[in-house]
């Protein structure tokens, strides 16, 4: 089983808490991976305690308990509390502004989860070969206005999502576009009155299909586009219905 073999040096103790995390990411035992994260928490937290310049920290723990949480299907408190302090003293960090947004939309805290993505520089993660990173800055912040106030959000913007994923470097990497997915289930369950929804929904839909087509890999994209099909036709035969009986 892995433990902690460190010097007494801050450099060593930080770097080997994102050895840990890193590791942790990679691991396919649930079991191994918890061990991991709990020595790279115990690190972290040892650094806070002990080290002058112990800020670092606080994101270091923001990260654990985020990518914990992503692998566990789970929202851990400790990520927004350690992410706030650091970005207290850092306010332009792009990893935590981005990393605490995503964090406050799981959470379904869709202005608190804006503000901070509407800080982030996307074009930073492409400059970092984070391209997928990116992608999902640009959807979350889209499928936050679309939460907050549909009506005001223009078909442009999903058009223009749609066409940043067709665009993707490797399609055969592109992250999935649940997110906008759930959002417009959301705006049909809710019966929203949004003119553009059924154009909303085909611009996701042509998407979808593009994935589909160009990456080697289509189980995933063909499960959400069916999902995305399923919903549209709910969406229709509802409105079919309520034509026959006006």
């Amino acid at each position: 089983m892995p433990s902690i073999t460190t010097s007494d040096q801050p450099e060593d103790r930080y770097a080997k808490a994102s050895d840990f995390i890193n590791k942790a990411e990679l691991c396919e035992d649930a079991q191994e991976a918890d061990v991991y994260w709990k020595l790279a928490i115990s690190l972290a937290e040892d650094g806070l305690k002990n080290e002058p310049g112990k800020a670092q920290y606080n994101y270091l723990l923001g990260c654990v308990f985020h990518s914990k949480g992503v692998r566990e299907n789970r929202i851990y408190p400790e990520v927004e509390t350690y992410l706030t302090r650091y970005l207290q003293l850092k306010p332009d960090h792009e990893f935590s502004l981005c990393l605490l947004g995503f964090h406050l939309f799981d959470r379904h805290l869709y202005q608190q989860a804006l503000s901070f993505l509407e800080k982030v520089d996307p074009d930073y993660f492409s400059r970092i070969d984070q391209e997928w990173r990116r992608l999902k800055i640009l959807e979350l912040r889209v499928s936050c206005r679309l939460y907050l106030n549909p009506a005001a959000v223009p078909l442009s913007d999903i058009q223009n999502l749609a066409e940043e994923y067709r665009r993707f470097p490797d399609m055969a990497l592109v992250p999935m576009p649940l997110e906008i997915v759930m959002v417009l289930e959301h705006l049909i369950a809710e019966k929203k009155p949004l003119v553009a929804l059924d154009q909303m929904l085909q611009e996701v839909f042509n998407m979808l299909v593009a994935i589909d087509q160009a990456t080697p890999v289509a189980r995933h994209a063909t499960w959400v586009r069916l999902r995305l099909a399923a919903t549209k036709y709910q969406r229709i035969g509802s409105s079919g219905s309520s034509n026959q009986s006006a």
